[in-house]
């Protein structure tokens, strides 16, 4: 048949329901309405995309199950291209670099992690098919990659922010010097958004509150999970429309003078890693599972070079093989929910209140180096380039040729720097695939031992990079 199908859809009929990770451990289902994914792409189309021009070439980098991808997909609506980066290109700085390059991509959306990788790749040292449009989210953006961004000539950049509730972004900020510094900025058309304290009431300028999205954009609830949905998306006794609602975010924000919304932090369990939203209840509940876990707490610890970390500390009941509990969890959690470090304690310390005390939760740096029995330090030059380099990306002082790099609290944005800086020290191009495939020292060694035929100078790299610093420090001044 040679006719366009007949669409019996209205705009609140449901265009799709996506999950999102869930504090007792159940994912909810966030049922989106076709009218808050056609007032997104309308969006888009006259406030971000106007100035580029028709026929657009748009990168897809999100995968299918984060929101973030449904942006990118309603480009198709308004007669641009979808050029899908695949999975090994999206964990490669390089070679997505390339790919941007080869393509010459008008707009791509991504991950402030991913965009830090991109940027010491050289996304901005050269204007050369480097996008026109960059749309950055799913994290907060700090003050130094802001101030970086305000320096590009090629490429414009939005910071935009949304749950998955509200259909993907509630409010955007143009990234420039005019704003101070990191900001949300403002509501998308048709939407609307509050800084509400304890009581409901609007704050003033400066004072932080809780951040509640109104407007076209807000889902109609979980699939099948009513009192969740009536906590979660309450009256809208602010805008004066009958009916409406608004989601309560659970972000803390506050306004700037202008007006525009300065995003503070979450005001509970829920914390951002590598551009996903993790309950962590979820992967508490996860770690219960095993037979062997009497309790199971979670944290999110922030380490400067190596992003958020997730920690799970567990109390056995009995002897754990905490291999056998990681492996657990690699089939049952993805990659980016995985605690980097499982560290097992006697019990779990409580304050006064009874609250679980975080502060009195050990540093897993202090109880994770490896046995003497296990331990086996670098036997040669090309070991010891190596471990050189994983003790600067993980920030601890020793690691034996045998430690699994994922055991000792590496994850795959931390192997993409392990990747960057073993391919400039052994003057070789290794693939990321290889990579994730040989985790351990020994493994790697080997393979550049039989593959390599130059000697690695790790000085010598860390010479270049001091020298780099230098001058871009000199720059600044």
């Amino acid at each position: 048949n040679s006719e366009n199908p007949q669409s019996i859809a209205d705009a609140h009929n449901l265009a799709y329901v996506i999950y999102t990770s869930g504090s007792t451990g159940q994912p909810k289902g966030v049922m989106i309405q076709h009218v808050s994914v056609v007032n997104l792409t309308a969006a888009l189309r006259e406030e971000i995309y106007s100035g580029l021009g028709p026929a657009l070439k748009v990168g897809l980098s999100a995968p299918l199950a984060f929101d973030a991808s449904v942006k990118q997909l309603v480009q198709l609506l308004a007669g641009n291209t979808l050029y899908l980066l695949p999975e090994e290109l999206r964990l490669d700085a390089r070679r997505a670099l390339a790919y941007l390059n080869e393509h010459a991509l008008d707009a791509l959306d991504c991950t402030p992690s991913q965009l830090k990788l991109l940027l010491a790749a050289g996304l901005n040292e050269s204007a050369r098919n480097a996008p026109k449009l960059m749309l950055v989210g799913g994290e907060a953006l700090d003050e130094s990659l802001w101030s970086q961004l305000t320096e590009s000539h090629a490429t414009r950049f939005y910071n935009v922010y949304g749950p998955t509730e509200c259909t993907v972004d509630a409010t955007w900020s143009e990234v420039t010097n005019a704003t101070g510094g990191p900001t949300i900025g403002r509501p998308i058309p048709n939407a609307e958004a509050y800084i509400l304290d304890k009581d409901f009431e609007p704050v003033g300028i400066h004072l932080d509150g809780e951040l509640y999205i109104g407007g076209i954009g807000v889902a109609r609830g979980y699939l099948n999970w009513p009192e969740r949905t009536a906590e979660k998306f309450v009256p809208d006794g602010l805008s004066g429309k009958a009916g409406a609602r608004l989601y309560r975010t659970g972000d803390l924000a506050r306004y700037s003078p202008d007006g525009s919304i300065n995003f503070i932090g979450r005001n509970d369990s829920q914390v951002k890693v590598r551009g996903h939203r993790i309950e962590l209840g979820e992967i508490e509940a996860a770690l219960r599972q095993h037979e062997k876990v009497r309790q199971a707490v979670v944290v999110a610890r922030d380490d400067p070079s190596a992003g958020v970390r997730l920690v799970g500390y567990v109390v056995p009941e009995g002897p754990l093989d905490v291999r056998e509990l990681r492996h657990m969890m690699s089939e049952r959690l993805p990659d980016y929910m995985a605690p980097s470090f499982l560290v097992v304690i006697d019990e779990v310390p409580l304050t006064r209140n009874g609250k679980v005390d975080l502060n009195a939760l050990p540093a897993p740096e202090a109880v994770r180096p490896p046995s003497d029995e296990h331990y086996v330090a670098p036997r040669n030059e090309i070991e010891e380039t190596i471990t050189r380099v994983w003790q600067e990306v993980l920030g601890v002082e020793r690691i034996g040729v045998h430690d699994n790099f994922f055991d000792a609290g590496g994850h795959s944005l931390l192997m993409l720097q392990v990747h960057n800086k073993l391919n400039e020290a052994f003057g070789k191009e290794i693939s990321i695939v290889e990579m994730f495939a040989k985790p351990t020292i020994s493994a790697l060694a080997e393979y550049f031992s039989n593959t390599n035929g130059h000697k690695p100078s790790f000085q010598k790299t860390m010479d270049r990079a001091a020298r780099r610093k230098q001058a871009a420090g000199r720059h600044m001044r």
